[in-house]
C-alpha cells in the first residue's frame, strides 16, 4: 500500500509541476513547448478509451475519433469558470461568462487502464462494450494535444475571470486551465484528454463531419479488449472487424478472488 501510495504522489506532483509551468504561458512559446516536452516523457505509450459496441465501426474501421463539444460531457462542472465569488461581491463587481466558447473546444477522452471495473461500468456499456488500446508512441501527431487530467479538491480560476472582465480573452494561452481540471471524484479514470479549438489550425490532422458529429481522423487500434458481458452477437461482430485489419483482440474475465479484470487474448 506504501509503494502504491508513493508512486501515485509522484504522479500527483509531475502534473501539478506540468500545469503550473505551462498556465498562462503564450501558446507554443518557448516555455511553453519546453514543458510539453516534459509532459510527452511521461504520456504512456499506451492509452484506452471504453465505448459502446455500437460506435464501434467508425473506431475499429475508419480510424475515427468522436469529439464531443464540452457542454455535452457528463460532469456539469467541466470547463467552467470556478472562482471566489466573495471576491468580485466585495469589489462590486457582477460576473457574467458566455459558456459559448464550451460549443467551441472540443474532446476525446481516455483512460491509462483498461481493466477499471467502474470505467467498464459507466462507459463500457455495463461491460457489455469494448474498449480500444491505441498506441500514442506511433504516430506523434497527436502527442502535443493529448494532456492529463488535474484532479484536484478546490479550485479557482481568478486570474481567467479577470482577464474576461478586463475585455482581454482568456480562451488562448490561459485556455487549458479550464479543460484539464477536475474535481477528485472523478480520480478513479486516471483520464487524459485531446483537446481542439474548432477556430485553431491543426497542420497535419484532418476533421470531418459525419451525421452531425465531429470527427477527427486518428491513430489505428493497437488492441481491443471485450467486455466480460458482451453478447455472443456482438462478440463475433468486433472479432470480424478486428480480424479484418489485424488488430489483436482480447475479452476480460473476472479474477473473483481478487476483485479485478484480466484479460485473455481470444
Amino acid at each position: 500500500m506504501a509503494m502504491f501510495l508513493d508512486m501515485k504522489e509522484e504522479y500527483d506532483n509531475w502534473i501539478n509541476r506540468f500545469y503550473r509551468g505551462i498556465f498562462n504561458k503564450p501558446y507554443m512559446s518557448e516555455e511553453y513547448k519546453r514543458w510539453l516536452i516534459i509532459k510527452n516523457s511521461y504520456l504512456p505509450s499506451s492509452l484506452f478509451q471504453y465505448t459502446s459496441v455500437k460506435y464501434s465501426y467508425y473506431l475499429l474501421m475508419k480510424d475515427l475519433m468522436f469529439i464531443n463539444q464540452f457542454n455535452k460531457l457528463n460532469d456539469p462542472f467541466e470547463a467552467n469558470f470556478l472562482h471566489d465569488f466573495d471576491l468580485y461581491q466585495k469589489k462590486g463587481m457582477q460576473l457574467e461568462v458566455d459558456e459559448s466558447y464550451k460549443e467551441r473546444y472540443r474532446v476525446a477522452c481516455f483512460s491509462q487502464d483498461n481493466d477499471n471495473a467502474p470505467m467498464w461500468a459507466f462507459y463500457g456499456d455495463n461491460h457489455e462494450g469494448i474498449c480500444i488500446e491505441y498506441d500514442f508512441h506511433r504516430n506523434n501527431l497527436f502527442r502535443d494535444f493529448c494532456y492529463p487530467v488535474q484532479y484536484v479538491k478546490r479550485t479557482d480560476n481568478t486570474n481567467l475571470a479577470e482577464l474576461l472582465l478586463d475585455g482581454k480573452d482568456p480562451l488562448n494561452a490561459s485556455a487549458l486551465e479550464l479543460f484539464v481540471k477536475k474535481s477528485h471524484n472523478w480520480s478513479y479514470e486516471k483520464e487524459w484528454r485531446l483537446v481542439f479549438d474548432d477556430e485553431h489550425d491543426y497542420e497535419g490532422i484532418d476533421f470531418i463531419m459525419k451525421n452531425d458529429k465531429m470527427y477527427v481522423e486518428f491513430l489505428k487500434p493497437k488492441a481491443v479488449y471485450m467486455g466480460l458481458k458482451i453478447s455472443p452477437e456482438d462478440e463475433d461482430y468486433i472479432l470480424d472487424l478486428c480480424n479484418s485489419r489485424n488488430i489483436e483482440v482480447y475479452k476480460m474475465y473476472e479474477d473473483s478472488s481478487q476483485y479485478n479484470l484480466m484479460a485473455k487474448k481470444v
